[in-house]
């Protein structure tokens, strides 16, 4: 089956945003408990619906089968991935090293300089999780190797560098992660 990538506009397409967040709900089970459930899921879209945006959605059969979408700070320069997400089934089949790559295309052509992404670790899923990281948070952060379920090491496979890191930002041992790739230049 072919999938098709486009851009999608989370305030005007009600059926992307509630697909967008059963996708929350299912690609992060077991790695966050940020979206436990498709109502907790939904409220993070209309957030996000809410703000400025650029998304990029992944579809087969007319169907939304994965979804990016970064916003800006920094005037421009920078823009965060809030979200990226992709079904189970279609997983492993270069979804979102496609959707990363069009979006930071999308991104160059309006100026942005660098693209961020925070990964949590709630789930004990690097090399680290669960440490008391100070009072040398970054001699861990060097250190750090990701697990298998950390979206650490896709981001790394896909040309992003961890750049920062804020020890327990979920809670005890529980940090957050921050990946960069500087885009100035890029041609993706």
């Amino acid at each position: 089956m072919t999938v098709e990538y486009r851009q999608v506009f989370f305030g005007d397409e009600p059926l992307t945003v509630d697909a967008a967040a059963q996708i929350l709900v299912v690609a992060f089970h077991d790695r966050s408990l940020a979206w436990p459930t498709v109502s907790a899921a939904y409220g993070t879209m209309n957030e996000f619906a809410q703000d400025q945006h650029i998304a990029f959605g992944a579809f087969a059969d007319s169907s939304l089968v994965g979804w990016i979408g970064a916003t800006p700070s920094y005037n421009g320069n920078v823009w965060e991935i809030q979200l990226l997400g992709v079904t189970p089934e279609w997983q492993r089949n270069g979804i979102a090293t496609a959707l990363v790559r069009i979006l930071i295309s999308a991104l160059v052509h309006v100026g942005c300089h660098t693209v961020c992404v925070w990964c949590d670790d709630e789930s004990r899923s690097t090399s680290i999780g669960g440490d008391n990281l100070f009072p040398y948070p970054l001699d861990a952060l060097a250190k750090l190797e990701s697990g298998p379920r950390h979206a650490g090491g896709f981001y790394e496979h896909v040309g992003f560098v961890r750049c920062g890191i804020l020890p327990d930002a979920n809670g005890p041992g529980k940090p957050d992660i921050l990946y960069a790739m500087h885009v100035l230049f890029a041609t993706p």
